[in-house]
This record gives C-alpha cells, structure tokens and sequence, in this order.
C-alpha cells in the first residue's frame, strides 16, 4: 500500500487501527514524513477510531475512548483527523452511534455488515435527534443517479468489465466520470454527498435522503455470548477503570501524581481487547490465550490504581475515634445505602459487633456463608449509608451484649422490606413466586415457563457456520425444574439468603444464592455451573413475568433502546442478519426491562406501550415532511423507527419490499394520511373495519378535520399482532398539527392522550410496572414470547485457527470449567426512568468498597465523611477524571490536575430535556462544555462549588472544570503503575502478541533494522534507528548495543537527540569471530524511568517448557539447550474466576499469580517459576484451565494444564469396588439417583 502511494499520485488508501499502524511509524522511521504528508493531504485516511471495536458488547466509556484515541493519534500524531468513522467489518451498532461521532468530530460513518431494511446511503437518527449520513456497503454509480446524487463509490460503470482499480494502476479517467466516482477514501463520499443533500434541501427544504431511526445494532447475534471469559473480564475492566480515574483525580486534587501511564496502557490494552474480531469470540485458539492475559493486565492495573488511590485518601482523613476504621468508598454520583463487604479482625462472631458511624448510629454486621479467610481475617457485610462519590469512615465496635444469631430459613421463602420469595426444592429451587410489598403485587406469571431463575441447557450444533458468531440450537432442551434440589437458608441483621444445589444429570452440577439485603430495593442473584466438561451446550436463566402490555427496552450505549421479543421460545439459530428461528437476542449492556415504554392513554379507557415502531405513508414529499416529525419525536423516546410507503416497492441494498414483511422489528405502526391521497394500507385496514366504525371514522374526519383509528393488525406471514393506530386529516396542515400536539407530550414524560378514536380492536390495558434483570457481563439478553426473560450465561464454540496450538493436543475449550455469574432481578412500579433502573444497573456492577487497616499520611485535611461530586438524577455521570488525554495524543508533558481540570461526562437517560444539577466538594475556578475529545470548550456559568445547566433529552454531555486547590493535601504519592512488570520491556510487543504497546505507548522507539546489508563473510550492517512519536518535545538518551562474546561492532553507543515527531538512523557495521558464528545482538535504552529492549538474532534459540499442576502450584520449567542466556517474560492466562484483583472480582473462587514474570535462563541451564494457586472461600469444586505463554525475542511457547474433577459418568468396572465392599449388595447401584446428588 505504501508502495502504491508512491508510485501513483491518483491512489488513495485506508490505513487504519492503530495497534498496527503505530508500530510500523515507529520502527520504519524512513517511511514517516511520508506517510504523514499521506495523511494531510488526503491520500490517506484511517477509519477514525483506534481500532475497529465490536461496539454491541463495547461500554459507553468504551466507545468513547476509542473514538478520542484515534481521533487524536491520527491529528496530532499523522496530522490530520478522520471526518469518517469507517467500521466496515463491525458486528452491529448502538442507536447512539450518530451522536458520538459528531461529537467526536466526524461527519459521517461508514460500515459495511448487510443488516436488513435498509438502502445503501441513508441519514440516521440517535435518540437525541443528532443525525449524520451512513453509508452502508457501497453506493454503486446506479444508486447515486436513483437518489440524485453526483457522487458514488466503488466503481462507475464507465467500462464493461473495468475492475473498481485498474490493473494498469491508471486512474486519473475516474476523476472525469459524472459521478465523480473514484477508488477513494471514505471522505471523499461523504463529503460530496454531504453537499448534494444539503444543496438540495437548500433548494427544495428537504434533504435528498431518507431519515431513520431503525435499529442497526442486530448482526451475528452470538458474539455478545461466546467466550463468556472475555465479556466479563471486559465488564470487570471497564468497571474498575471508570472508578480507578475517579478516585485518582480525587487523590490527584490533594497531592498524588494521576497516574496517567496506568491508565493510558490499561485503556488501550481494553481497546486492543475490545476489537470486533477479538471480544467476540476470536476463532483462535491462540488469540484467546492473548486476550486473557492482556484483559487480567488491564482489570489489575485499574483494581491497583484504585486500591492506592482509596488508601491515600483514607490515609487523609482525621479520625475522631482510637477503635478500628473502616472506610467505605462510593463511587458514584448519588448517596447509596447498600451492602459492603469488608475482612476484619474478628476475634469473635461477627454477632458481638457492629459498625458505628461518627455519631454514634450503630450498623449490624453479618459473616457470609465462609468466614475466614487465608489471611485470617473474617469477611462480613453490612449496609452502610455512603454519600455521593465519596466515603464514609465507620469504626468496628464490640458490643455490650451480642445480637441475634442468623437463623435457619426452614420454609423456603425470605423476605425483605420490598419483596417475598418462595422456592419450590421439587423444581430445582426455582423461583416460584415474587411478591412485590409495596406494589402488592405478584411479578411472576404461573405456567410452563416457571418457575424463575430456571437454568436451561440448550444443545446447539457443533459445526454451525462460523461458529464463535452464532447460536444454532437443535431443540433439545434440559429444565433444571427437572431435577430436584436441596434448599437451605439463613436470616441475619443484615441479609437472608437461599441456597439452592441441584445436580443437572451428568452435564453439570448447578448452585444458586438469591439474597435479599435488608433495606435494599433488588434482588441479588449468583448461579455457579461447577466443572463443565462437556461441548454444545447453552446455559441461560429464564423468568416467566407477569406484566400486561409491558415492552423489552434494552440498555443500549448511553440511551436505552425499545426492541421486540422473539416469535418462540428459547429457540435460537441465527447466522449473520438472519434470524432462522426469528429469535431476537441483542447485547443489554447492563440491564434488560420488560416493561413500559412511552404509554399511550386511549379514550380514557385503554393503554399501550408503544414499541418498535413503523411509520407508513404514501410517497408524498408533505407527508415525509409530517413522518419525519413523528419519527423525531419516536427516536427520542429511544424507539426505533422505520419509514415505508403503503405499497409493495422495488427494494435497494438491503431494503424489504414491504413493511409487512419487517415483522421482527414492529409492534406497532402509523399510518398517516390526508384526503385526497391513495394509501393501499389506509383502503385495507377501514375494508377489514365493520361499517359502523368506518362511518365513525368518516364522521370524525369530517367533523373535526382529523380522524384516528386504532387496530390491531394481525394479518401477517406469522400472525403477529400489530398495534396500528391510522391518522388522516383533510389536508396536511391539520395533519402536522396533530402530529405536533400528540408527541409534545412526549417532551416533558412519557405519556400521551389519543381521545375520540376509533377503535376496530379491544383496547388494552397494560400495566404500569416492569422488571428488570441486570447483568455484570452477560449480555446476550432477549425476552421470549409471552413475556419469558432470559438472560443467557454461556455456550461453546469451536476454534478454527490454530486449534491445539495452546494445549500440545486437542482442542482448548475454555467453557470447561467452573462458571460464576452475578446478577439481579429488579421488579418496580412505573417504566425504568421513574424506578431509576440506569443507576440500580450501576449500582451492582460498582459495589461499595470497603477498605480498614490504613496508616495516616503525612496529614490528614479530610472529614469522617465527605462527598466530591452530586448529581442530580436526571443525569448519569459516566466519568470523572483528569481532563484531556495528553497520552493519546502521545504528548509528554501532562499537568497537573489544577492546569488540566477534571472533566465530568454523562448523559441524560429519560428522553427529555432536564436540568442538571452537580454539587462539587471542592471549589471551581471555571467551567465549560466541550466535545468528547475534551476540547472546544464553551464558558458555562457556575457556582463556587456546584454547577447548573441544561441537558437535551439523551444527549451525551462533557464538562471541563477547573478547581481550585485546597488549603491543605494529604502528601504526595504515585499511585499507579509507571513501569511495566518485566524489564528491560521487549520494545517489538506485537511479535509477542501482547495487545496494545508498551507502557509509555512507544514514545520513544529504538530498534535494530531487520534489513541487512553483508559487506564479506564476517561482517555485515544494520541501521539502528530511534523515532521520537512526542509531538510536544524532544527525545535525549544514549542506545546500547550488547553483543556476544568475541562479537565486534564500530560503535556500541549512540546518543540521540531527535526533535519532536522526528527520527535519527545509525548504521552500524558489526563483525562475527566466525562465519558460521550464531549469538544475539541486544539494544538497550531508557524513556521516562523505563528500561527497553530490542533483539537481532543471528542464529535461531529456542528454550523448552513444560507446566505441571500440583500441590496449589502451577510449576512452569524452562530449559535453555543453547549457548545463549535467554531472556524474556513468562504469563499464565487462567479463567476469570481465578483473578481475585485485590478483592474486586465477584466470580472469583481462587487466585493465581502472579500474572506474569521475568523468565531469565542461563545457556545450558533449567529454571522454575511457580504461579501460587490461592484457594478463597468456596465450597464447589473450582476447574480450571491454565496456559503458560513464554515469550522470548519475538516468539512464543505454550504449555497447558487443566484442573477438573472426576468424570461425570460412572464405569461398572469403577463400581463394583463398591457392591464389593458391601458384601456383594447392589443397594448403591439401586440408589444411584441419590448417590449423584
């Protein structure tokens, strides 16, 4: 491609994601100026973000950090920014997705999945109105002349059987074309078709394409499931990311240095991971074992970031009281009273003592299930009060006189002050009744698809087309309300629990806690699945709800999105856009509700929630103009919507050719009309009307000049039935208005009145309460017919690259192991904007951290409680950290905290305009509102120390502030990672599959030039070169080069000085003692306090290695048969439960560390390196896999063990030891049922 750019002046090229392009700018240094001149001319372009990341099972957070990443490598690094986010291979994308990109500086997007119902170039609305044109696929010469266009893509058509780029190389012809058409970069489309349609609104006042709002988020489906290991080691890094920045810029405020490199390398490490092709369920084995090791590097790097950065500041607070702290951090926007566990000195039972706070309230404390811990301190929980993104200090206090013992649960139920629950044992503990106190009502509906938290094991087909991206289920179906259970239970001061184990035949053994906390609105739910070691099988929990009329809304990026539920029942075969099985599993990013949307009061009498919606209108430019109107106000209650004429239409692209085909993204329709034009669907719908209600509808249309029909429409391939509600009026005037009346409502709530229609159908009546589940990395959610959540946990998928490349055998499958997956049910009154399910979701993804054992710092300027930030409910803050990303725009100089402010970003979650209030706990010099790059500041006004402003509904929202120091700070300390964990640093990490580049993001690159130049027998030269990627300063240091012994060189030191974005290259002339002489050739250097390496190898050296499970060890021994010392680093990629992070992991079962370490063999030599396996609190038996990777000057070694328990069948020969035993009675083999349970 580079080659190309050169030779040809007419080429144009796409060089993208940065992980690549980054290493290349680096070490050919020769190519630099070039490829930047590339780049600011417009020859080259990249796809706008820093790589292109799978945005369904992506975070809000996520996706903007991908986006700022690239946007400023690629201005401030290549010189130019990218007008075009570009996702062309990219699984589906968030209804956000026009928004971000707008404020993330782009003027359009391009992707290419063929998701249905849609032309190839249309405009696309985001739940806050934003709207940017998105091109799908190709706009071949043949589309641009049928939309009026002037500007197409690909190729033009010119020539029969002229390929898009001739083999000749020749096209400067493509520039004369009347479609401009050329072989170019994204941008050059967009920006002509950009000023096509705006010269023709100009003219006509409409634009020349079409406007929707349709969800273009569904596209192999079964990425947001496989690998389930990825999707939560995701959700966890995210997770501890946000907080770590958090209470970073907190500790920064009062003297720590923010750890900037910390969470730079964490972040593009997350990034790196978050790729369509690896989160997804990489279909290689190999790349598996490389994003489990990269996601542990990011999710440790937050926890330790936010342990240092907790503990400097409980390090700063005075205390009142000599008994024991114990600080309690929240870390979100709002005062929170939940359970926190903490492990504390007991000496007793955790029922002699309680927490008290600085006045003297009293908290009791609870043991869980397993008390003490290795360290010998016992965890306990209790419900602490903890104000907004703050702490609270409580001090351990042993009482006068114990309280309560926990008692035995003995009739299967537990209550709480919200909710009762009962469980059946006889229906493997399921959930069989829900009773919501305060609503007074049941949640659960009685039937066949109960009881509740019923796991279900689904057998899907092995060999499904691309197999990590799809569900294939083949009908056969295992309930554990098969199989009985045993249930016991426990009620404490502070929480009451069921435990619940049933034995699923021989797949796998099932255990279950549903906990209800006291004073806590949520149902805490935790399902184990221990040691699977069986194939094909998808496990997922369902809950049969009992809510009239309720919709499925979809926690989407940064708004929620309205969708429809599946045709069956746990019947799931996809591939791609298609949905064999008419399925509808979508990513919810943290939490699915079932319940009301935007509710439409009917003559008084009836409701509907409205779902995803159809607007159909005859082909009428005055009517498109009233059907925009609609869909507006529709796309801004996050309800998905797409535009058809009445009639049977020749499709384009992927366009359906009749809206009674779109039937798995419809629950309801507008019909709007005026007299005097024909609408087939109008004519059809009053025909199937009895005479009385059409005379009705005519009556009304002539009476009051708008006329409303409501019916419900069920003649369709599948039978489904449509809400349809047919608006006319007599002319287009009366029309609009009515239009503009009936969704201004829709400004200030989520109600509105359509009184005096006309009813064909039953009216409905649904209810005003909803449920919702919310997951902790278990995306893969739908709501199967008859209102059945489910929310799936994982399945199996098999490699097709590099399949026992890891293992030395078969095939590495990761799902067999022990699983541990955290979820809650939250049943509510009202939609999920009045029950606030955005922050119940956050909530439980971000427990309260409890933290005790802290020394005082060097002084202590803080309350016994203190709150940073407050926000009002109308806005979720989504992060709070130092502003800017100097680090992503590879600067070296950052500022401190006072000098770069702290930005706060969130977003407005109702659909309607608010004001947002925040309440800072320290002082503002200044605010503004800024872009998502954190720049283009606008002055707002503020308070000394709160903020005030207001937030379009679902609008994306960025605010820089300035603070002013406070009198006094705690002292300083780092508190994050400056380093990375083995050094000297292999500076060539791409040939170690490592995810992103090193710490320090390679801002200074020395290599030794792989192309050799051989001057005789003995000697020969290669450049050593050193870039210097800081825009902002220059680079000074000394490279030394190490040679082996009797090895000779004309220099071995090169001291460089390189301005900033500049490179230096010495050649260097290096004589071997023989001919046949092997050695390697190592280059030294040092940036920023960290130590760099590079190796030339003349010769080949490869260790052996081999891993051996034993004594809660995993022994790793590497042998060195060669005449050179070996260097290099040694990881172990383990399941996600083996992560215990500090305390910050909620599936963890046990620890293995470290994650990695320095490997260093002498020639000739054997070395051990041992991963301590930590056994916590567990009483399951916990499986495992393990994979050591060593790396060692550019390649990579496996060796693999696995921990898994005893088979789960039985052999005769086996059993017969024991009728033996017993004398020769088969009274065991008669009771076998009970001997496996």
């Amino acid at each position: 491609m580079m080659d190309e750019l050169k030779r040809n002046p007419g080429f144009k090229a796409i060089i993208s994601e940065v992980d690549y392009v980054h290493p290349y700018f680096s070490i050919y240094p020769q190519d630099r100026e070039f490829l930047k001149k590339m780049f600011r001319t417009g020859r080259a372009e990249a796809d706008c973000f820093y790589n292109q990341p799978n945005e369904m099972t992506s975070s809000p957070e996520g996706l903007v950090r991908n986006l700022v990443y690239g946007q400023l490598y690629h201005r401030d690094v290549l010189g130019a920014i990218t007008p075009v986010y570009g996702p062309g291979d990219v699984f589906g994308h968030p209804n956000q997705l026009s928004q971000l990109c707008k404020k993330g500086g782009c003027i359009g997007i391009y992707w290419g999945k063929s998701i249905l119902g849609l032309d190839c170039i249309f405009r696309h609305m985001s739940p806050d109105g934003t709207e940017l044109i998105h091109a799908r696929g190709g706009t071949p010469r043949s589309a641009a002349l049928r939309l009026g266009l002037k500007h197409c893509h690909d190729s033009s058509f010119a020539e029969q059987n002229v390929t898009a780029y001739p083999r000749d190389g020749k096209s400067e012809w493509m520039k004369a074309t009347l479609s401009h058409a050329s072989f170019s970069v994204m941008s050059d489309l967009h920006k002509g078709v950009i000023a096509d349609d705006t010269g023709h609104e100009a003219k006509t006042g409409r634009p020349l394409l079409e406007r929707t709002s349709r969800d273009i988020s569904l596209y192999h489906a079964g990425v947001s499931l496989t690998r389930m290991d990825l999707k939560q080691a995701n959700r966890l890094g995210e997770n501890l990311l946000i907080t770590a920045e958090k209470f970073a810029a907190i500790a920064a405020l009062y003297g720590a240095q923010y750890p900037e490199k910390a969470l730079d390398k964490a972040w593009r490490q997350l990034l790196c991971g978050q790729h369509h092709d690896s989160i997804t369920g990489t279909n290689n084995e190999i790349s598996f074992v490389d994003l489990m090791i990269e996601y542990r590097e990011a999710a440790e790097l937050a926890a330790d970031m936010i342990n240092r950065s907790i503990v400097f500041i409980a390090s700063g607070v005075k205390l009142s009281s000599g008994d024991y702290p114990v600080f309690v951090f929240n870390p979100h926007t709002w005062d929170r009273a939940e359970p926190c566990e903490v492990n504390l000195p007991l000496e007793k039972d955790a029922e002699h003592y309680s927490m008290v706070d600085a006045d003297g309230k009293e908290y009791p404390l609870q043991t869980l299930e397993y008390e003490e811990s290795s360290s010998g301190l016992t965890k306990a929980v209790f419900v602490p009060e903890v104000p907004a993104m703050g702490y609270t200090v409580y001090y351990l206090n042993l009482k006068e006189k114990p309280g309560a013992l926990p008692e035995k649960v003995d009739n299967y139920m537990i209550e709480n002050d919200y909710y009762r629950i009962q469980v059946d044992p006889a229906l493997g503990g399921g959930i069989t009744s829900i009773y919501d106190k305060k609503a007074e009502r049941e949640v659960l509906k009685k039937g066949d698809d109960g009881p509740a938290n019923r796991v279900c094991i689904l057998k899907e087909i092995h060999d499904r087309m691309e197999t990590q991206h799809e569900f294939y289920t083949n009908g056969q179906k295992l309930f554990s309300s098969e199989f009985p259970a045993s249930v016991k239970g426990v009620k404490g001061d502070s929480f009451t629990r069921l435990i619940v184990k049933v034995k699923m035949d021989t797949i796998a053994s099932i255990k279950q806690e549903i906990t209800l906390y006291n004073g806590v609105k949520r149902i805490d739910l935790k399902t184990v699945v221990e040691d699977y070691q069986a194939n094909d099988d998808l496990f997922t929990v369902t809950f049969p709800l009992d809510m009239d009329g309720a919709r499925p809304i979809f926690d989407d990026r940064f708004a929620p999105a309205v969708r429809c539920e599946s045709d069956k029942k746990l019947d799931f075969q996809t591939h791609q856009y298609a949905m064999f099985s008419r399925c509808q599993v979508y990513a919810a990013n943290q939490w699915l509700d079932y319940g009301p949307t935007v509710t439409l009061r009917l003559n008084d009498k009836g409701n509907d929630n409205i779902g995803m919606s159809e607007i159909i209108r005859s082909e009428n430019d005055a009517l498109k103009d009233t059907s925009d109107t609609l869909l507006k106000a529709l796309t801004k209650k996050s309800i998905p919507v797409t535009c058809y004429p009445d009639k049977i239409r020749k499709a384009h692209a992927t366009q359906l050719v009749h809206f009674n085909e779109d039937l798995m993204n419809t629950d309801t329709r507008f019909v709007l009309n005026i007299n005097g034009v024909k609408n087939e669907y109008e004519d059809k719908l009053l025909k199937a009307c009895g005479s009385a209600q059409r005379k009705s509808f005519e009556d009304s249309l002539a009476s009051d000049g708008v006329a409303v029909l409501y019916v419900i429409d069920s003649d369709n391939l599948l039978d489904k039935p449509i809400d349809t509600f047919l608006i006319k009026a007599k002319n287009i005037d009366d029309l609009h208005i009515f239009v503009k009346d009936f969704t201004a409502a829709f400004a200030s709530g989520r109600f509105a009145k359509l009184t005096n229609i006309v009813t064909a159908s039953p009216l409905k009546t649904a209810d005003d309460y909803g449920t919702a589940v919310i997951n902790t990395g278990n995306l893969a959610c739908s709501v199967e017919r008859d209102g059945l959540l489910n929310m799936m946990l994982f399945h199996t998928a098999e490699f097709y690259g590099n399949i026992g490349k890891t293992t030395g055998h078969g095939e590495l499958i990761p799902e067999q192991k022990t699983h541990v997956f955290t979820y809650a049910l939250y049943p509510h009154e009202g939609s999920y904007r009045e029950a606030g399910v955005y922050r119940k979701a956050l909530e439980f993804n971000d427990n309260l951290i409890g933290v005790a054992g802290i020394s005082a710092g060097e002084n202590q300027p803080l309350p016994e409680q203190k709150s940073f930030l407050k926000s009002s409910g109308d806005f979720i803050v989504t992060a709070f950290k130092a502003g800017g990303y100097p680090l992503a725009a590879m600067q070296g100089k950052y500022g401190d905290i006072f000098s770069r402010g702290i930005t706060v970003r969130g977003f407005e979650p109702h659909g309607q305009d608010s004001r947002a209030n925040f309440d800072f706990g320290f002082e503002l010099a200044g605010a503004q509102s800024t872009n998502l790059m954190d720049e283009e500041g606008l002055k707002i006004d503020f308070a000394k120390e709160s903020l005030e402003t207001t937030v379009p509904g679902h609008s994306i929202e960025s605010y820089l502030l300035t603070p002013i120091p406070p009198q006094e700070k705690i002292g300083a300390a780092e508190i994050g990672a400056n380093r990375e964990d083995v050094e000297p640093t292999y500076i060539r990490s791409w040939e170690h599959d490592l995810g992103t580049m090193p710490m320090g993001y390679l801002a200074v690159a020395a290599v030794i030039g792989k192309k050799v130049k051989y001057l005789n027998d003995l000697s020969f030269e290669v450049e050593v070169s050193v870039a210097n990627n800081r825009p902002d300063m220059p680079a000074k240091g000394v490279l030394d080069l190490t040679l082996p012994q009797g090895w000779q060189a004309d220099s071995k030191n090169f001291s460089y000085d390189v301005e900033s974005g500049g490179y230096k290259i010495f050649p260097v002339a290096i004589t071997k003692p023989s001919a046949d002489a092997e050695g390697m050739i190592r280059l030294h250097y040092e940036d920023d306090g960290q130590r760099f390496e590079d190796v030339f190898e003349v010769g080949s050296f490869n260790p052996e290695m081999e891993m051996e499970l034993s004594d809660n060890r995993l022994l790793v021994t590497v042998v060195n048969h060669t005449t050179e010392a070996l260097s290099g680093e040694l990881s172990i990629a383990t399941p996600v439960e083996t992560w215990s992070l500090g305390g910050h992991n909620p599936f963890a079962f046990a620890n293995i560390a470290p994650r990695t370490q320095k490997v260093a063999v002498p020639p000739g030599t054997r070395e051990e390196f041992v991963f301590a396996i930590e056994n916590l609190p567990f009483d399951m038996f916990p499986a495992f896999y393990a994979v050591a990777k060593l790396m060692m000057n550019g390649r990579i070694y496996f060796a693999y063990a696995r921990q898994k328990g005893e088979r789960h069948n039985i052999w005769a020969h086996e059993f017969y030891s024991e009728i033996a035993q017993d004398g020769g009675s088969i009274k065991k083999l008669l009771e076998i049922d009970k001997l496996k349970s």
